[in-house]
């Protein structure tokens, strides 16, 4: 839950920074990095499944590949950060989570260009609908642990 919280904080500086700047700091990848790796040894040590752990890394691949396959319309810190978060919320929450915030980031481009507040081929920063989709997802998991708890 501590890595967790701690990535979700990353991921909002990170978001608001995307934001602002359109960029993401160096800091905010390796900070990132540092609380992934540091989940995943703890998971290894704790006796996870080292095959599962490492394809947790798979999203972030993935969108790194579609920042070079758009030209950067997914900047490559968007997927830098992504393959940091992997580790710490696995890879059934990351890939659902990044379907919310892909849905999300759809959603509110298209009501952007109806409204004639952004053109077509205007970038929108990725950070914050991660953040969206991951605070969703991690919502949804602590919720349902709760319910569990309290059934038994």
């Amino acid at each position: 839950m501590l890595f967790i919280v701690v990535s979700l904080i990353i991921l909002l500086i990170a978001g608001l920074n995307d934001i602002k700047n359109k960029s993401v700091k160096r800091w905010m990848i390796i900070s990132n990095f540092i609380c992934g790796i540091s989940c995943l040894l703890v998971q290894l040590f704790l006796g996870g499944n080292p095959l599962v752990l490492f394809l947790s890394f798979i999203p972030g691949l993935f969108l790194i590949s579609l920042s070079f396959i758009t030209r950067e319309k997914i900047g490559y810190g968007d997927g830098l950060i992504a393959l940091g978060t992997g580790p710490v919320f696995g890879i059934s929450n990351l890939m659902l989570g990044f379907c919310i915030s892909f849905f999300l980031s759809g959603m509110t481009a298209g009501i952007l260009m109806i409204f004639k507040k952004a053109k077509r081929d205007e970038q929108l920063p990725f950070l914050p609908f991660m953040f969206a989709g991951l605070l969703v997802v991690s919502g949804v998991c602590l919720a349902a642990r709760i319910e569990a708890i309290n059934a038994v």
